[in-house]
Parts: structure tokens; sequence; C-alpha cells
């Protein structure tokens, strides 16, 4: 996030997140759920750097449905929209 400060290039590095994204299917998360939780720390922070806050809103609302059946998953979600500002 330092050294990607202008708008230009955290849009730049949203479209590489979703691109890490895309290789987690829901299968493969559990395995690897701190890399994808990584992944989508990074974007977050991104999104509200850009001031995109209800998207930020609704990727982690949308994350916590999606990952419902997996309790970590879901619990790291909860957690996340709970520490929002």
């Amino acid at each position: 996030m330092v050294y990607f400060s202008k708008e230009d290039q955290l849009r730049r590095k949203l479209v590489l997140i979703d691109e890490g994204l895309l290789q987690y299917e829901e299968t493969r998360v559990s395995r690897r759920a701190p890399i994808y939780m990584e992944w989508l720390t990074h974007k977050l922070k991104i999104l509200w750097a850009l001031g995109s806050e209800e998207k930020a809103i609704e990727l982690l609302r949308a994350g916590k449905e999606r990952f419902k059946d997996h309790w970590g998953m879901a619990n790291r979600y909860s957690g996340e929209l709970i520490d929002l500002p």
C-alpha cells in the first residue's frame, strides 16, 4: 500500500488481486484460507483507500454468505464487518 498511492495504481493493484483471488475455488479455500484472507485484506484496504466503502461492505457480506458453511472463514468475514469504522 505504501508504494501504491495514486488512484490509477490502486485500481491496477485491485485487478492483480482479483486475478490472485480467482485461483481459489471454494473447495481449495479451506486449505489455503490464510493466503486467501491475505489477498482479501489487501483488497479491502485498497477499496477503503479509493473511498469505495459500500463495495468493501458488500464484499464482506457476500463472503460471509458464501462461506457460511466454513465456520473459520465466516468468522473472519464477520470479524472484518464488526471492525468497520
